[in-house]
């Protein structure tokens, strides 16, 4: 277990998870193309997969969340999920994308 400590709009929460729940994503986007890694240690190996169509992103999401894992990634909130939030809702993801870089 690790202690982690958050701090969202100046509230401070603490609380406690298992590393080995944790799978990594990180979402990258190009103009008419995308992909989604994610990543885990499983039985000592680093085990990953690459998503780059709706289907399999719901899918993937739908496995992760079954199994009770959860997602960590760097710059997550603020960049991957919503790139995510953008494919999944039909959105373009370059587009959501440029809004970060005007």
């Amino acid at each position: 277990m690790s202690n982690v400590s958050s701090s969202s709009q100046g509230v401070k929460e603490d609380f406690s998870f298992s590393l080995d729940r944790a799978t990594v994503f990180d979402v990258e986007v190009f103009k008419n193309r995308w992909v989604c890694g994610f990543g885990r240690e499983e039985g000592g190996v680093f085990k990953s997969a690459f998503i780059q169509t709706k289907a399999d992103l719901q899918e993937a999401i739908r496995k992760v969340k079954g199994k009770g894992r959860i997602f960590v990634g760097f710059n997550s909130l603020q960049y991957d999920t919503v790139i995510l939030w953008a494919i999944l809702n039909d959105q373009d993801p370059y587009e959501a994308n440029l809004t970060f870089f005007k």
